[in-house]
């Protein structure tokens, strides 16, 4: 099981983006993953969002950081060797969807997660 936490600039991930993903492997909690991005060209930025992640609207478009493309496949490549794929945490559907819907418009292959608790 895979224990995931996603920050965002809001609520829908048509129109807002990740900022960044953090997680660990249930079954291996030492194996963990973090990172943070810039986000998407054109992407919305709700303050309420930044209210409750934290992060400032020059962090969220900090060209230093990596892209989301990059993002995403480092997280992908580290999906695949945990065990169990099923997503877990406070919002994992919310998560999932952002994640999902990241690697859609970066052309990023999916790993199909669906279940989560």
């Amino acid at each position: 099981m895979i224990i995931v936490d996603v920050e965002t600039t809001g609520i829908h991930p048509e129109k807002t983006s990740i900022l960044s993903i953090g997680a660990l492997d249930f079954s291996h909690p030492e194996k963990q993953f973090y990172g943070e991005c810039n986000i998407w060209e054109n992407a919305e930025i709700h303050q309420a969002a930044l209210d409750v992640n934290g992060f400032t609207k020059e962090e969220c478009t900090n060209k230093k950081k990596q892209s989301q493309k990059q993002l995403i496949e480092a997280f992908m490549q580290w999906i695949k060797d945990c065990e169990e794929q099923t997503f877990a945490g406070e919002n994992p559907s919310f998560d999932r969807d952002f994640i999902a819907a990241t690697a859609k418009r970066e052309n990023v292959e999916w790993i199909s997660v669906y279940r989560t608790i």
